[in-house]
């Protein structure tokens, strides 16, 4: 089931203005390849009005399936060390359900759902998608947020930071980069996180990501020629998060232009 794990080093942040490029070890960045492309097709059924569902998307999951539990459809999951992952019922931006996510401990720790997307061609890609932010305090490593990998060579994530600023990471032929968000994610609140990824050559890509319509990012970035094949994680992963960390998710999209 896993094609791929990044190297789980110490994550190096040297303190900086917020929105500068910082390059560290993209220690918490990793790939999980679905253990079937057919679970990926599917959709989470019955969409409620407030949800963004009810338009086509690539993917979209407002995790208000029949069930209520796990599996999400469409979706794997992998619980790692004392993480816990759970269908929530008691928040949700459109009701009644979101995903909850929480890690805590010393090794390996892990809490997140994971498929494999066929984007064919394309030169953006568009992910949205409401977050909530629980305690997560600084901690030895990085922890992923979100992952998405449309290349062999190129990754791309957002994540939360050994100091506990948020910021997006990429990783190119296995040079890491971060870029530190000029809007952090709020704690204890639901956000709405935009994030663009615009393929402008084979080199080269822009990224843009807001929270709640406030930038975050607006950059050019390295880039790698890309694939019709992308993996996916939405989840908390990393190496180490003794103090523990949580996140909340509702009403994912993606798309391709």
């Amino acid at each position: 089931m896993r094609v791929r794990l990044g190297a789980c080093l110490a994550a190096v942040f040297t303190a900086g203005v917020a929105g500068c490029l910082l390059t560290s070890d993209f220690d918490g960045i990793v790939g999980v390849r679905p253990a079937s492309d057919a679970a990926a097709e599917a959709a989470d059924a019955g969409p409620d009005a407030a949800s963004p569902c009810n338009d086509a998307h690539l993917v979209c999951s407002h995790f208000d399936h029949e069930s209520g539990a796990l599996p999400v459809p469409g979706w794997n999951h992998e619980i790692l060390d004392s993480g816990t992952l759970n269908v929530d019922s008691t928040t949700a931006v459109s009701p009644p359900s979101a995903v909850h996510m929480r890690v805590a401990g010393s090794a390996e720790v892990g809490a997140y759902l994971y498929r494999q997307v066929f984007l064919g061609p394309f030169t953006r890609i568009s992910i949205e998608v409401d977050v909530r932010m629980g305690a997560c305090p600084a901690r030895p490593s990085s922890l992923t947020l979100l992952y998405l990998e449309p290349s062999t060579r190129a990754s791309f994530g957002l994540v939360v930071l050994s100091s506990g600023v948020h910021a997006l990471g990429s990783s190119i032929s296995g040079t890491p980069t971060f870029f530190p968000l000029e809007t952090q994610l709020p704690t204890d609140a639901w956000a709405h996180v935009v994030y663009r990824i615009l393929v402008k050559d084979a080199a080269t890509a822009h990224l843009e990501l807001t929270v709640d319509g406030k930038k975050g990012i607006d950059t050019d970035a390295p880039s790698a020629p890309m694939r019709q094949t992308a993996l996916l994680n939405l989840g908390v992963l990393g190496s180490s998060a003794p103090g523990g960390c949580e996140v909340l998710y509702d009403n994912f999209v993606l798309d391709r232009e």
